[in-house]
């Protein structure tokens, strides 16, 4: 009688949550009974992952670290706004924690939600609300790439996705940092884009542009994404042209009135536009000219000082770079050729820095094209395998799936989506994961492709060998 009991609970509780994710959409009606109960296991087995997530941030939150968000979100606390205290900046003089500048050189919606948080709930467990909050979004990000998969290859390749994900990157989301929350937004970002480019319509062009301009306050890098939206709205081939054009201005016409505040508050400090954030400049400085002094004479040049190590190449210098110590090294050799350039007495602001540093960047691939070039290229290599043997695995399978997978329409837009935000990165060393980590729904679900191939090409080869047999037997 009990057992008959546990299994009517058992049942009861499929059936529950069969029909609830009916109603997310997670599955259809027409879907194989099979197909429906592995998609409850795997929802299930989300709820598990989130679970552990939250017992993660039980266990290690008082260690959880950040850095320049994090920096921001207190000085934003304590009432001086949204900047840095130039001590804790590796790359600024120690000058002490009483002077403060204000900044754009990271994205504002982070450091205000988490500031937001600290101020509600206190130090403690205003930083244990953001922790959880990012394990929430963790959770949710494997949602939208099982139905990114799904939509792009089939439920075989989405399910696979949906639990890579969690797995490989449970551990990122105890760290103050917004890259889980920018994975999700981009996972979002690049299922509407799909979804607007389906069935185009003003409601959903300003949607996505709500999303866009919203994603971009969050990470930088995905302003790329509002031109490529815009680019497959106005490419795809429908009878409503006129439709597709409003679709389009209304993308980019939601995206702009949500970047707005921020860029105005940015030229009232600066002077300039500034879209979301400045730091490109700095970085890809110190990726080229200031890198490449270290394997090449000829970058070296006559300016005084230098890097205190030396690579063999250009792969060498990339793979060195990856060192703590190499880092700060990078950082303050660019900033003293920077500050050569400023008149005397005058010291340049983080707007006024950031373009002196590109200027430089720019005289230098002018004047070393092949270098450059090189670099790039070692750096493309870095982005893909040497960020950790599980990312060169996934990378993998990536390429592979983007070379079987190249003729589906679906599949180009997420590449052109990862090369978009990957770009900048070519041009700057990766030095963490984190960095990484924003777009590897999207390059999960291209890698899966090759996996879901295989065992549907296995499963329907047993199918057709049960087939046989059964009509042997007969």
């Amino acid at each position: 009688m009990k057992a008959k009991g546990i299994n009517g609970i058992i049942r009861i509780t499929d059936e529950k949550l069969t029909s609830f994710l009916l109603r997310l959409r997670f599955l259809r009606e027409d879907d194989h009974p099979r197909l429906k109960r592995i998609v409850v296991a795997w929802f299930a087995f989300l709820l598990v992952m989130t679970a552990w997530g939250l017992r993660d941030v039980s266990v290690s939150w008082e260690k959880a670290r950040g850095w320049e968000y994090l920096w921001i979100a207190e000085s934003i606390v304590q009432g001086d706004c949204f900047c840095f205290a130039d001590c804790k900046k590796g790359w600024r003089p120690r000058e002490g924690c009483d002077k403060f500048r204000m900044t754009a050189h990271e994205e504002p919606v982070y450091p205000y939600l988490t500031a937001a948080a600290f101020k509600t709930f206190g130090r403690r467990h205003g930083g244990i609300l953001v922790l959880i909050l990012q394990v929430t979004a963790l959770f949710f990000t494997s949602c939208i790439v099982y139905l990114l998969g799904r939509r792009v290859f089939n439920a075989q390749a989405g399910l696979l996705a949906g639990s890579a994900l969690p797995l490989l990157n449970r551990n990122l989301a105890v760290t103050f940092v917004p890259s889980v929350f920018a994975g999700l937004m981009i996972s979002v970002s690049a299922y509407l884009i799909i979804l607007c480019v389906e069935k185009v319509s003003v409601r959903r062009g300003v949607i996505l542009g709500l999303t866009l301009g919203f994603a971009a306050l969050l990470y930088a890098p995905t302003l790329a994404f509002i031109p490529i939206a815009v680019f497959f709205l106005l490419v795809k081939k429908t009878p409503g042209r006129f439709l597709a054009l409003k679709t389009a201005a209304a993308a980019i016409l939601a995206a702009v009135i949500v970047l707005s505040p921020w860029t105005v508050r940015n030229f009232m400090v600066f002077g300039q536009i500034i879209p979301v954030r400045t730091g490109f400049g700095i970085n890809v400085h110190q990726s080229n000219p200031v890198l490449a002094e270290s394997f090449s004479a000829e970058s070296r040049g006559d300016i005084k000082g230098g890097l205190p190590w030396r690579a063999e190449n250009a792969g060498d210098a990339v793979r060195l770079s990856f060192a703590y110590d190499r880092q700060v090294a990078i950082y303050k050799r660019s900033f003293d050729i920077i500050r050569q350039d400023a008149p005397p007495g005058y010291e340049y602001n983080e707007a006024e820095t950031d373009r002196v540093a590109l200027r430089r960047t720019l005289e230098f691939v002018v004047s070393q094209p092949r270098t450059f070039m090189t670099l790039t290229l070692y750096r493309m290599y870095a982005f893909f395998f040497m960020l950790g043997w599980k990312a060169a695995i996934i990378s993998v399978f990536f390429f592979a799936g983007a070379v079987i997978s190249a003729r589906n329409a679906k599949v180009r837009i997420l590449l052109l989506l990862i090369l978009a935000y990957a770009g900048p990165y070519f041009l700057a060393v990766t030095w963490w994961y984190r960095y990484r980590y924003p777009i590897e729904p999207l390059i999960l679900v291209v890698a899966c492709c090759l996996p879901a191939l295989v065992f549907s090409k296995l499963y329907s080869l047993r199918r057709k060998s049960a087939a046989g047999d059964e009509a042997v037997a007969r």
